[in-house]
């Protein structure tokens, strides 16, 4: 999982090293973005189970005739006491239909980045948003998500293209802790 990344980079000192030279290239975007009906699974889960959940909700797509209209996505409720093998989160595909399963994501300010590349890299990401967010005196908003713009069963690791978004609201007094 990402979080088990983050922990052991920052634990090798080389890695951590490579993570700081990186952040600096990184590029983080303040985007607008719109509500959006989602089909979506959530439960208790390891990264393992990505994949079978994806496949239920094609399978939940095709037999209910919905129409897809963008790349799928995690949503992590990610609570402060972290299990990788066992985690809140949410596998989700934009649909245009209202159905059984679907609910409203809501849109807003987001800062973004797209990471080209493999998902390795998404620990000097998640670093580099939340040092953006600080230093642009924004706090977070809602859980981050991850759209997932390439299919990693088909496409090699490097050319991997993930938006990883962060709602964010700007600070006020009530927010600084």
């Amino acid at each position: 999982s990402t979080l088990d990344r983050m922990n052991q980079d920052i634990q090798n000192p080389e890695r951590g090293a490579h993570i700081m030279v990186y952040m600096d290239q990184i590029e983080v975007r303040l985007k607008e973005t719109k509500p959006r009906n989602v089909l979506f699974i959530r439960r208790m889960m390891s990264t393992k189970d990505y994949a079978v959940c994806l496949a239920e909700l094609y399978q939940t797509i095709q037999r209910e005739k919905l129409t897809v209209t963008g790349a799928p996505m995690t949503v992590y409720h990610i609570e402060e006491s972290f299990d990788p093998d066992c985690y809140d989160n949410e596998i989700a595909i934009p649909v245009q239909e209202a159905a059984q399963g679907t609910r409203i994501m809501p849109g807003g300010p987001c800062a973004v980045v797209r990471l080209e590349g493999p998902y390795t890299e998404l620990t000097s990401v998640y670093a580099k948003l939340q040092q953006w967010t600080e230093q642009e005196g924004y706090v977070k908003d809602a859980e981050a998500y991850e759209v997932y713009l390439t299919d990693p069963n088909t496409t090699a690791a490097d050319k991997n293209i993930t938006e990883v978004c962060v709602p964010v609201k700007k600070m006020q007094a009530e927010d600084a802790k």
